[in-house]
């Protein structure tokens, strides 16, 4: 029996990790990259968000700033309205006023304390570019955000601007006001490829030649002198993605071993019913046929046990009934034996003949016979053939071997029983009567003188053999059927008469005895023998030796039918007279 290599749950736990390892694999594969490109569109809008918002607070104070410095003018600089805005503005320093290029009022802080005003006033005049602007200067190691217009200016604290940026360790934000940072570390080179951009508000990924990439937000602000821009860093944006992708691996480890777990669970479930129908096959190859599988599912497999068990049930009955098929083979080759003991020698050479004898049964025993007792007076020759074949009419068959032992022992006290055909044909017929069997049979018996030429035979209801003269151009009207007085067969009736018929016979004339089974074999088209080719095949051989001319014959016959079985015994005998 084939060794079990790969057992069948094993590869239940293979096929179904295979399939949850690619459908999983394909999941992290694609939904992480979606969120990826998701999460990235996300990003940029945030970031773009993040830069407008910034922007507006930014342009709010920037609007703030010059609206200040506006009201301060309008307000002729008086003491009321300036501690109003200065109270309202903690950032706010101070603030100028010029006209036709004439300073003409000023306000000072007093958070301007160790600065030497008359060098400040001279240098802020100095930064008083157009009509409206803003800038970032520095003045004795101190930096201002001035914001002016045509007539006046006011400057402020650098917070003020930074106020506008919130604390963020995600963002970084840089002001680029006349083309410089006014909130980074100095030039670096991202404010480099700002400056080379549109300006117009736009988001782009830049990526230094050192340092992380960056994702980068730009938006001008007011007259578009300035531009505020917001950074993310990269890698730290698309941290949700790689956390989302290690997520999705823990969770694909983590559904794995449940898959694991719950296919070895219940892959014993699956595969028990498999295994108790492999042990039942195992039993079958000890030849144990009475074990049965228990199966309690309502699926195939439970249908499977059930026609295993039915199968294994069928199979012991199968084999008692071999074992009694074999023991009655046995009987039956062995009543074979016996009734093969029942026949003379194939070849007989008696006083007055030569005899050669054929006989072949349909199965293990036949219900053809055939008998040859010699007498002081007489050679007697008999023939029989029961209906049908097998073991009744061999039964049957001993039946007249048995009469023939007897018919030895009545001739030795009457040897004139044993001269009529007749009286011998009677015997057998109440021998025949004397068993309670539904069976009949022909018989043919025929005496020879051995002191004469007398021949004398009985027939009841036999096929008649043929006598055939010995004579040159043999031809098929010179045969002779030894028909005359047929009587009854042999077993119908206790009432049965036969008769004898006598005549003389010739030297070297033959007589052909037969049963039935060699006229009525057929070929595979169901086509039988026949008595035109065997009186043909008698003609061809007639003046052949009698072992030759049954030889010839049942050649003819056996070669006519090729592998098709004969469906009856089969008897044939030559008789030459000396």
């Amino acid at each position: 029996m084939r060794k079990i290599v790969f057992p069948i749950h094993f590869k239940l736990i293979g096929f179904t990790l295979a399939l949850m390892a690619a459908s999983l694999g394909f999941y992290v594969y694609y939904a992480v990259d979606l969120f990826k490109s998701d999460k990235l569109a996300y990003v940029f809008e945030t970031v773009s968000s993040q830069n407008e918002q910034v922007g507006q607070s930014l342009s709010y104070k920037l609007e703030n700033a010059f609206a200040a410095t506006n009201l301060l003018q309008e307000a002729k600089f008086s003491s009321s309205m300036a501690k109003e805005i200065f109270k309202q503005n903690p950032q706010l320093l101070g603030s100028l006023e010029f006209k036709e290029g004439t300073l003409e009022s000023s306000i000072f802080s007093k958070r301007l304390e160790g600065l030497d005003i008359d060098q400040f006033r001279k240098f802020l005049r100095s930064k008083m570019l157009g009509d409206k602007g803003m800038d970032i200067v520095a003045f004795q190691e101190r930096s201002f955000f001035l914001v002016w217009n045509k007539a006046s200016l006011s400057f402020w604290k650098p917070e003020y601007l930074s106020s506008a940026f919130p604390d963020s360790a995600l963002y970084t934000y840089h002001l680029l006001i006349n083309e410089k940072d006014v909130m980074g570390a100095g030039e670096s080179a991202l404010t480099q490829a700002v400056r080379g951009k549109d300006r117009i508000q736009q988001t782009f990924v830049f990526t230094p030649s050192e340092g992380s990439k960056l994702i980068v937000a730009i938006e001008p602000l007011l007259e578009g002198n300035s531009i505020i821009v917001t950074a993310a860093n990269y890698q730290k944006a698309i941290e949700a993605s790689l956390r989302l992708r290690e997520k999705s691996l823990y969770f694909g480890m983590f559904t794995a071993g449940i898959v694991i777990f719950l296919v070895l669970v219940f892959s014993r479930f699956f595969t028990r019913p498999i295994d108790k129908l492999f042990k039942a096959s195992q039993k079958f190859t000890q030849r144990d046929f009475n074990y049965r599988v228990k199966l309690s599912t309502g699926d195939e497999l439970g249908a499977l046990g059930d026609s295993f068990n039915h199968m294994a049930a069928e199979i012991g009955h199968y084999m008692e009934e071999m074992k009694e098929k074999n023991r009655l083979e046995n009987e039956l080759k062995t009543a074979q034996l016996v009734q093969e003991s029942f026949f003379p020698k194939d070849s007989i050479s008696g006083k007055n003949l030569e005899l050669q004898a054929f006989y072949r049964p349909a199965s293990e025993c036949g219900g053809d016979w055939w008998g040859y007792l010699e007498t002081v007076e007489n050679e007697i020759v008999i023939m029989i053939d029961v209906t049908g074949h097998g073991t009744a009419a061999a039964l049957v068959t001993a039946v007249v071997h048995n009469s023939l032992t007897a018919l030895k022992y009545i001739g030795d006290k009457d040897p004139a029983f044993l001269s009529s055909p007749a009286r011998i044909m009677g015997y057998l017929n109440e021998s025949l009567l004397s068993v309670d069997v539904d069976l009949f049979a022909t018989a043919f018996v025929m005496g020879i003188e051995k002191n004469g030429s007398k021949i004398r035979y009985c027939n009841a209801s036999h096929n008649p053999p043929y006598r055939i003269p010995a004579k040159a151009n043999l031809q098929k009207d010179d045969f002779v059927p030894l028909m005359e007085n047929l009587g009854a067969r042999l077993g119908e009736s206790a009432q049965s008469i036969y008769a004898d018929v006598e005549f003389e016979g010739a030297p070297r004339e033959k007589l052909i005895l037969y049963t039935d089974g060699i006229l009525e074999m057929e070929d595979a088209q169901a086509k039988a023998y026949g008595s035109r080719r065997f009186i043909k095949k008698l003609i061809e051989g007639f003046n052949l030796a009698p072992s030759e001319l049954v030889s010839s014959v049942v050649k003819d016959a056996f070669a006519f039918v090729g592998e098709t079985e004969p469906k009856d015994d089969i008897t044939l005998i030559c008789l030459e007279l000396k």
